[in-house]
């Protein structure tokens, strides 16, 4: 199976049992647009980041209730453009072996 129809599965899922969290998923971005931010790290994203932006760009989590946005690993799924901002500023020597993806937060 491929990451699309894994996330299009897991995306039912949410649906299925009425995940809160749905509401607040990003529409996806398009492939130019997802280069062009990473374009700011220095690093090429992987094929299945490029998937995993296209199919949604993180979570929308302004004025959100506490609780109302995890799922799966436990992580808020960070919009694109929160997660290059992150890595930018985070310090060099984490950045070899680091990019932010998820955030484990008091959501």
């Amino acid at each position: 199976m491929s990451i699309t129809a894994k996330l299009t599965a897991f995306e039912k899922q949410l649906e299925l049992i009425k995940a809160p969290v749905i509401k607040y998923l990003l529409p996806g971005l398009a492939k130019e647009e997802i280069h062009r931010r990473f374009a700011t790290t220095g690093l090429t994203p992987t094929d299945d980041l490029v998937t995993l932006y296209q199919w949604r760009n993180g979570l929308r989590y302004d004025d959100i209730p506490t609780g109302m946005l995890l799922f799966g690993i436990g992580g808020v799924l960070l919009p694109l453009q929160d997660s290059v901002t992150i890595y930018n500023r985070t310090d060099f020597e984490l950045k070899k072996n680091y990019f932010p993806v998820f955030q484990t937060t008091a959501f």
